[in-house]
C-alpha cells in the first residue's frame, strides 16, 4: 500500500529530462549530496517510453528540449501520468509563455539561474504537496 506517510520516509526519486550534458551532471551530484534520488536523461527518446516517468515522484524538464517546448511536454505527459507535478526550467526569461498557458501538471517554473538548490527544493515541495 502507497500511503502518504510511508512515501514521506522514503528518499525523494526525481528525473531530470535537460539536453546540456553539464547542467544534468552538476544537479545530479547536488541532489546525490542532498541525499534525493536523481535520474537523468539528455532527451525524451534517452529515456526511452514515457510510460517510465511513473516510477518517478516528480519531473524536472528543461523548457528547451529539442523540438518541443515545456509545455508541449508538460501536456502530453499530463496525459499519460495522471497529472504527475512537474517543474519546468529554463536558461531564458519563459514568464510570457507560462502566465499565458500552463498546464495544471506544471507546478513550477524556475530560471536555471535560480540556482541548483532552489530547483531541488521546488522539485520537494511538489512532493510534499501532491502526499498532503
Amino acid at each position: 500500500m502507497n500511503s502518504p506517510i510511508i512515501r514521506m520516509n522514503k528518499k525523494p526519486k526525481m528525473v531530470l529530462i535537460d539536453d546540456d550534458p553539464s547542467y544534468t551532471s552538476i544537479l545530479a551530484r547536488c541532489a546525490a549530496m542532498e541525499g534525493i534520488d536523481l535520474d537523468t536523461f539528455n532527451s525524451l527518446s534517452e529515456l526511452g517510453f514515457v510510460s517510465l516517468l511513473r516510477n518517478y515522484d516528480v519531473a524536472i524538464i528543461d523548457y528547451d528540449l529539442g523540438s518541443l517546448n515545456g509545455v508541449e511536454i508538460a501536456e502530453y505527459m499530463s496525459t499519460l501520468l495522471n497529472d504527475m507535478p512537474m517543474v519546468l526550467i529554463s536558461a531564458s526569461d519563459r514568464s510570457e509563455e507560462m502566465a499565458a498557458h500552463c498546464p495544471h501538471s506544471v507546478r513550477a517554473f524556475l530560471n536555471k539561474s535560480a540556482g541548483f538548490s532552489k530547483i531541488l527544493d521546488t522539485a520537494r515541495q511538489c512532493i510534499s504537496a501532491k502526499a498532503s
